[in-house]
């Protein structure tokens, strides 16, 4: 019978080799953010921006509702940002105008 030494390993050493596997590329189902509006669907979005008081409630609901497509709320929070920028300079040039017009008063 043959002694068991526990210095020995049991099986002679060999060289490990670990081989590395990669779990195949799966592309993600398509969500809302990767879909494209249609045609029809933006030439309603114009449309109704172009009635007044309409369009500012729209671009709010479509900014910052949360139900609409990411392209259109993007769309509706830059037209809302243009809508305020064109605001404060339509006030800038009508108090610069007044302020002009206020100069031939004073005579």
């Amino acid at each position: 019978m043959e002694e068991y030494n526990v210095n020995q390993p049991a099986q002679p050493a060999q060289p490990i080799t670990q081989q590395t596997q990669y779990a195949p590329y799966q592309q993600a189902a398509p969500t809302q953010a990767n879909s494209v509006i249609s045609i029809g669907e933006w030439i309603l979005t114009i449309f109704l921006l172009a009635i007044p008081l309409i369009n500012l409630i729209m671009l709010f609901v479509w900014g910052f509702g949360g139900g609409a497509h990411p392209t259109k709320a993007n769309f509706a929070k830059a037209a809302l940002l243009w809508m305020v920028i064109g605001f404060v300079l339509s006030l800038m040039f009508l108090s610069s105008i007044l302020t002009f017009f206020s100069t031939f008063n004073r005579f």
